[in-house]
């Protein structure tokens, strides 16, 4: 039986990847070494049309991620630096892009917060589908930047803004600062820059994400919910 699961486990790993890329290759040197136990690579959509985003261990048996991610998701197959892995998705937040999965225990270990500050360097990393690199440094431009969940005209809620060479697949995934210690879960790119629908867009992405303690008392809100 074992036998059989290994080479079922071979068999998945080289259908996802060239679905999407993982990150797990591209980390040597960078402060994102230090969470990759801790990161998931999420694969959904069909071979011709596939769906990338992330998913990171907070604490050991449960992961965090953008709940557009999973969307439509009771349980999926994500992949760690190690193989395979099985979630179920717990809950979804009502205040946060942010939805709480169940993951194996002795996957990952509980990761050190920080806060992040205007102008410091931070580094983040994705699953993407081959056209944008799978990790990306830049620096937060501000750490009071605000995104709305739904609609515009309703209470935002407050993160940071970071400008790199990110975007589609780093959903859910981690921002570091040079320490390596956490300080944002990606959320998506932020377009809320501009008061004049005319002025020119930045050369840089800007992606805007949750403070890494905001995710963290909002993931232990969801879960003491499941108990």
């Amino acid at each position: 039986m074992s036998v059989m699961v290994s080479l079922f486990h071979q068999a998945m790993t080289r259908w996802l990847r060239p679905r999407g890329t993982p990150p797990f290759d591209s980390l040597a040197g960078t402060p994102l070494d230090r969470v990759a136990d801790n990161y998931l690579a999420i694969i959904t959509g069909s071979v011709l049309f596939p769906g990338t985003g992330s998913a990171l261990v907070l604490r050991p048996g449960l992961a965090v991620t953008s709940a557009h991610v999973v969307e439509g998701c009771a349980g999926l197959t994500a992949l760690s630096r190690h193989g395979l892995v099985e979630l179920h998705v717990l809950g979804r937040s009502r205040r946060l892009d942010l939805a709480v999965l169940a993951v194996p225990e002795g996957l990952g270990r509980t990761l050190p917060i920080a806060r992040a500050a205007q102008g410091q360097a931070v580094w983040a990393m994705g699953t993407t589908t081959g056209w944008l690199a799978p990790t990306a440094s830049g620096r937060v431009e501000t750490d009071r930047a605000t995104a709305w969940l739904d609609r515009v005209d309703g209470p935002g809620h407050a993160g940071l803004m970071y400008a790199a060479e990110a975007g589609p697949g780093y959903s859910g995934g981690p921002v570091v600062n040079a320490s390596g210690a956490l300080v944002g879960l990606t959320e998506g790119i932020y377009t809320e820059l501009f008061d004049k629908p005319s002025a020119a867009w930045p050369q840089l992405p800007r992606l805007f994400a949750y403070h890494a303690a905001d995710v963290w008392a909002e993931s232990l809100a969801l879960q003491m919910r499941t108990i």
